[in-house]
C-alpha cells in the first residue's frame, strides 16, 4: 500500500464523525485495474464502496477493459462486494483464480462506446 500511496494510486474514505478509516481502494493505471478494495465492518459497504469505485473510475482509462479480483464465497461481505461491482457493469471474466491461496474471480468492466 505504501507504494500505491507514493504513486498516487490509492484513496481512503474517512468517516467524518469518528475520523476513522471507512475504506480504502488501490489501483494500477499501468494495468488499468483495481488492485485492492476494502471497507470497514463499521461502514456501509455499498455507500462507501460506491464512493471509492467512482473515484477510481475517474482515474482509470474507461475506453479499455478495467479488471478487479474479487474473493469468492457465500459470506455477506463478499456477496455485497461482487454485487457492487456488478452494479457498475463488471462481469465475471475468470471464476477460477486465487488471491494468496483464496478462491477469487476476475471481474471485468468492458469499455462503453
Amino acid at each position: 500500500m505504501e507504494a500505491k500511496i507514493k504513486q498516487n494510486e490509492a484513496f481512503m474514505a474517512v468517516d467524518e464523525s469518528t475520523r476513522q478509516c471507512a475504506g480504502i481502494i488501490a489501483f494500477s493505471k499501468k494495468n488499468n485495474r483495481i488492485t485492492f478494495f476494502g471497507v470497514s465492518e463499521a461502514s456501509d459497504l455499498i455507500s462507501v464502496g460506491s464512493k471509492l469505485i467512482n473515484k477510481v473510475l475517474e482515474q482509470l482509462d474507461t475506453s479499455k477493459d478495467i479488471t478487479a479480483n474479487v474473493l469468492r464465497g457465500d459470506i455477506e461481505p463478499l456477496l455485497k462486494e461482487k454485487k457492487l461491482y456488478q452494479q457498475y457493469g463488471f462481469v465475471v471474466y475468470n471464476n477460477s483464480i486465487y488471491e494468496a491461496g483464496v478462491p477469487a474471480c476476475m471481474m471485468k468492466l468492458h469499455p462503453k462506446f
